[in-house]
């Protein structure tokens, strides 16, 4: 209501989710900017919202005078929802204070330690992990993040660290020698950029994570599988080579200047004021 009052000011309205629309004026005679970052309907569970959610990114799609994409997966969905639009790719980037170097490390003789942070909910999978404890009895795991919808699974070896601010991560993670991404590949998923992969590459750690098409790019930074058979074959490697990052200082400097924010606020800052003009 308080956004319908005064919308006459806006020259520009940013929408992250479809839902929102709704609650644009018919009468509005500004631009829409739809930055699109997930698969809202495959997030969905229950059918009536999922429709409704179709309902409403149809009509906005019809209506939004540029369209922002952060994958492929997602530039496709947009362009089958209506042929005539031309979505700009924006994946997502990397912002933090600190880069840490990836170091050569000293063999351990305890324990090695894989880490993750983020939410914990459907898409995770607990499986991967259980069946690579009962192969690596040097392994254990853990978690940082809120927990939504899903049972943890009750193991020695797994540690839930809870939420921890975003700017204190680095003091859990640094005891870490490995970063993983145990996701179950679902629609929603691969539609998915992972800001967390940027992350990962920033703390200069081995990085483990499940194959699916929108991070192959990630490839010369990270040890992918797509089995539990392959990961465990993937961890086993790690483990010989004590978890070596498989990057080096270089390359990771390159990659996260490449795909730091401010290169992706050039591109956008052109197409909003193209699309303003």
């Amino acid at each position: 209501k308080k956004v319908n009052r005064n919308i006459k000011k806006y020259d520009v309205i940013w929408i992250t989710n479809p839902l929102l629309y709704r609650y644009i004026s018919s009468g509005f005679q500004g631009k829409i900017v739809y930055d699109c970052m997930d698969d809202h309907s495959a997030l969905c569970n229950d059918v009536k919202i999922r429709n409704r959610v179709n309902e409403v990114e149809m009509a906005l799609v019809r209506r939004a005078d540029l369209i922002f994409t952060s994958s492929v997966g997602l530039t496709k969905k947009i362009e089958n929802l209506y042929e005539k639009v031309k979505p700009v790719l924006i994946r997502n980037g990397f912002v933090w204070d600190v880069i840490h170097a990836p170091v050569k490390r000293e063999k351990k003789e305890k324990n090695y330690k894989i880490g993750y942070f983020g939410t914990i909910a459907e898409w995770f999978d607990f499986s991967a992990l259980l069946d690579s404890l009962e192969h690596f009895p040097e392994v254990e795991y853990h978690l940082w993040g809120p927990v939504v919808n899903i049972e943890i699974p009750k193991h020695p070896r797994i540690f839930m660290e809870g939420v921890i601010e975003h700017s204190r991560l680095w003091d859990g993670i640094k005891t870490m020698d490995c970063m993983i991404m145990p996701f179950k590949v679902t629609k929603a998923i691969e539609a998915v950029d992972p800001v967390k992969l940027y992350e990962y590459i920033s703390m200069g750690k081995a990085i483990i994570s499940v194959y699916y098409k929108e991070v192959e790019r990630f490839n010369p930074f990270v040890s992918f599988y797509h089995s539990y058979k392959e990961l465990n074959a993937v961890i086993k490697e790690l483990i010989q080579k004590n978890f070596q990052p498989v990057y080096d200082e270089r390359r990771q400097q390159e990659f996260l200047k490449e795909n730091s924010w401010n290169s992706r606020y050039k591109i956008i800052k052109k197409e909003v004021e193209r699309s303003v003009r």
